[in-house]
């Protein structure tokens, strides 16, 4: 009798969360920058959209 084809799912290994945890990071990570430079970290937000923005044009 033929065994089962269908391949087993490999034990353990990462589930991939580092994508959700570098996320997860940023904002953290702004706030506290922003505790030691206000001014440049205030208009990080509208670089970034504004970064996207021009990626999406071409």
């Amino acid at each position: 009798m033929p065994e089962n084809p269908t391949p087993r799912p490999a034990a353990g290994g990462r589930s991939g969360g580092g994508c959700c945890l570098l996320l997860a990071a940023l904002p953290l990570l702004w706030c506290t920058a922003a505790l030691l430079l206000p001014e440049r970290i205030l208009w990080y937000p509208i670089w970034a959209v504004a970064v996207v923005w021009h990626a999406a044009g071409g």
